[in-house]
């Protein structure tokens, strides 16, 4: 049986909706009103994280090609340079943004308007101390302590006590937002604590060091010339010298420019260099395996390192590609040869928790064979701690989630099938080792 076509009413509506001919007027009907359209954008995130170098960055917006789409920033660190189409496709849109650089040691947050959608822009400080590998031992018996500092408090669990919470040290040193240091700064294979006194009457910033040697006496601390914050100065330590001892030195962001006391002269000799700009990330590890410190920078997945080898000169530089944009570099000897390895965190994604992406020395720092580790999740608090936890020579990469003071270490000499699990601190503190260079 045929059903006649009714040409009449909502069904002519209908049809001519779905032609694309809202609105046109036929013999014998009345006028058919055109389909509004919903010009709400939805945008395909709702946050970016930046390093304090800042940088470009974009937002993708899908909204119908009919409808306009306006963007503003709402924090003068933050500049919209383009709104645009997407090569998405029909009905996306790309919003694009630059982020200024970050030059204090304060992070902020900062947000776009996208057509009524909030974007929120998170964007860390300058790095509180450049990045090293301190095996952060306490007890001499060449393994890392889970340790905390907060306001000037410092607590460990002991590996010599098994990590036990019947006999944990607690030291005092310090205070709040003074920059807290550990590294072997007398040469006695113990760690010694340090924080940054801030600069006063003309006087440049110091580091006060409390050595274990005086059995941390605060009767008798080292205090060395720590630069001014001013210029951006930013505490590096290594030993440069090949004393056996930590050299407490700073590196000038502003500049670029390296000064170094070295221990071994009393701290009346320096070593000067230039190497680096602001944004970067100072490095202070050995990669050349002979026992000194060489100086380096990450910016971006570059790493440019000058080798105490080489006399740091600039003719043989080392430069690494490994990691990007947004990416935490982390450093250590994950492959136990004596020289440095070199490492991102790779984000979580699709439900996956993040990885430790590890280029080996070893392998020559091959693209190729990289090592991958899980490291949790950024967003719940977990932050990389590495150290060399099971004393195989080899750093462990492991989490502090702060949200609730866990740590979680899988230990490299079970290919990270076993895991040292404790619960140390609270939400707030700088964990130690301090691996990502907290302030």
């Amino acid at each position: 049986m045929k059903h006649p076509i009714d040409c009449s009413g909502r069904a002519l509506s209908l049809m001519l909706a779905l032609f694309g001919l809202a609105g046109l007027l036929l013999p014998g009907t009345s006028q058919v009103s055109a389909l509004s359209i919903d010009c709400t954008p939805m945008l395909t995130t709702t946050s970016a994280s930046f390093f304090a170098r800042g940088g470009p960055g974009a937002v993708d917006v899908v909204q119908p090609d009919a409808c306009s789409l306006d963007a503003v920033s709402n924090d003068s660190w933050i500049t919209v340079t383009n709104i645009g189409s997407s090569n998405a496709g029909p009905d996306h849109k790309v919003v694009d943004y630059v982020v200024a650089s970050n030059i204090s040691l304060e992070p902020r947050t900062g947000t776009i308007t996208i057509g009524g959608q909030t974007f929120t822009v998170k964007q860390s400080a300058l790095p509180g101390i450049g990045l090293s590998f301190s095996l952060c031992d306490f007890d001499e018996d060449s393994k890392t302590e889970i340790g905390f500092h907060r306001a000037g408090l410092w607590g460990f669990l002991q590996s010599t006590q098994n990590y036990s919470f019947d006999n944990p040290l607690f030291l005092f040193w310090g205070d709040t937002g003074l920059q807290p240091i550990v590294d072997d700064f007398d040469g006695d294979g113990i760690a010694d604590l340090a924080y940054i006194v801030p600069p006063s009457g003309g006087q440049s910033a110091a580091y006060a060091i409390l050595q274990s040697s005086s059995n941390y006496s605060y009767g008798s601390p080292l205090f060395v010339p720590a630069g001014f914050p001013s210029l951006l100065d930013t505490p590096v330590v290594g030993d440069f010298d090949g004393d056996g001892k930590a050299d407490p030195g700073v590196w000038r962001a502003s500049q670029g420019v390296w000064i170094i006391p070295l221990s071994a002269s009393n701290y009346s000799s320096f070593r000067f260099s230039q190497w680096g700009e602001v944004g970067d990330f100072p490095v202070v590890v050995d990669f050349d395996g002979d026992g000194l410190a060489d100086l380096g920078f990450y910016r971006d997945g570059l790493w440019g390192i000058l080798r105490s080898s080489q006399n740091y000169s600039f003719a043989t530089p080392l430069f690494l590609s490994w990691g990007g944009s947004g990416l935490q570099p982390i450093v250590g000897d994950f492959d136990g040869d004596g020289k440095a390895d070199v490492a991102y965190i790779v984000p979580s994604v699709g439900g996956q928790s993040a990885a430790y992406a590890i280029l080996k020395s070893s392998a020559n720092y091959s693209t190729s064979q990289p090592i991958f580790v899980p490291a949790g999740f950024p967003d719940q608090g977990d932050v990389p701690v590495a150290g060399d936890f099971d004393g195989d020579g080899k750093a462990d990469p492991g989490i502090w989630r702060e949200s609730e003071a866990a740590w979680v270490i899988p230990l490299s000499s079970t290919m990270y099938v076993d895991h040292i699990v404790t619960q140390w601190g609270q939400p707030g503190d700088i964990p130690f080792p301090n691996t990502t260079g907290r302030h």
